[in-house]
């Protein structure tokens, strides 16, 4: 199957979930961070606020707020370097963006498949 048709096939079916998951989880974006972790994790956390090697072998070798998450702390480190940690906006619009892509991903796995 050539790559426009297929696309074109699965134009309507990615929309509608692009929509769901934005109508969902648009609102969210305008909030503020949670202290039920974020403070821990983002913006009272130096080893995130600096995009240092040091920084990312700490985040390797140690495990921060209890869990061993150094992916995620990687994802942290690199938007507050863009954007700082003073709003979360950017923290909340990639975690946003990076759902979008595991929502499309399981999408065309699933129809790989052939579960959809």
């Amino acid at each position: 199957m050539c790559k426009k048709t297929y696309m074109r096939k699965h134009i309507g079916s990615i929309l509608l979930l692009i929509s769901i998951s934005t109508a969902i989880y648009f609102d969210s974006l305008s909030n503020d961070f949670v202290h039920l972790g974020d403070h821990l994790q983002v913006y009272e956390n130096p080893v995130i606020q600096h995009l240092h090697f040091e920084n990312i072998k700490v985040l390797f070798t140690t495990d921060m707020v209890s869990m061993y998450t150094p992916l995620t702390g990687i994802w942290y480190m690199a938007i507050a370097s863009i954007f700082g940690v003073t709003f979360a906006m950017p923290f909340h619009m990639f975690s946003f963006l990076l759902h979008l892509i595991n929502l499309l991903l399981v999408y065309f796995i699933g129809y790989e498949i052939e579960l959809i």
